[in-house]
């Protein structure tokens, strides 16, 4: 069974999972300009598992403010987007 910690760690880990991720979130940000919702969609983001979600312009700027807290990336368990 591949737990949520186990998927994003497989993720971290994986240069094409994250460059179609970053990819994505890039294309996200410049939508989210316009619009105050967003869907998000990588196919095949690991192990042939689609990742699909949807963020708004809001969350992303909270998201935004916690990538520039000064907090590491060790000391943040998990970022958690519902919608």
């Amino acid at each position: 069974m591949v737990t949520h910690a186990n998927m994003c760690e497989q993720v971290r880990k994986s240069p094409k999972a994250m460059a179609e991720l970053k990819k994505q979130v890039k294309y996200t940000k410049a939508i989210l300009c316009a619009n105050t919702m967003e869907p998000i969609s990588v196919k095949s983001l690991r192990d042939d598992r689609d990742f699909r979600s949807s963020i708004t312009c809001q969350k992303f700027e909270e998201l935004y403010e916690l990538k520039h807290s000064g907090l590491k990336m060790d000391e943040i368990y998990a970022v958690e987007l519902i919608g």
